[in-house]
């Protein structure tokens, strides 16, 4: 496979790393979106919650989290990763 690929997410006037992928359960195309780890700690934190309301409303659109490095990696090893920790 390719290179992975991703779109960014504004928040905060902060850009963060995401990418759609097909359902590594069904196998459908396009139907989950991973967002990096950094942009989960900008989005909540467990003392206050979720910081304001756009950002509760973006993590509601995020399947899950992955390590920001994973984006770093090619589409068929960040699919492998979103397995391993999403089973």
């Amino acid at each position: 496979m390719g290179k992975l690929k991703t779109f960014t997410i504004t928040y905060q006037n902060k850009n963060y790393l995401a990418s759609v992928i097909p359902d590594i359960f069904t196998g459908s195309k396009n139907c989950l979106t991973i967002g990096c780890h950094s942009l989960s700690l900008a989005l909540y934190n467990e003392k206050m919650g979720f910081f304001d309301n756009k950002a509760k409303i973006i993590d509601e659109q995020i399947y899950a989290y992955l390590d920001d490095n994973d984006f770093n990696l090619n589409e068929d090893s960040f699919l492998k990763t979103a397995r391993k920790h999403l089973d």
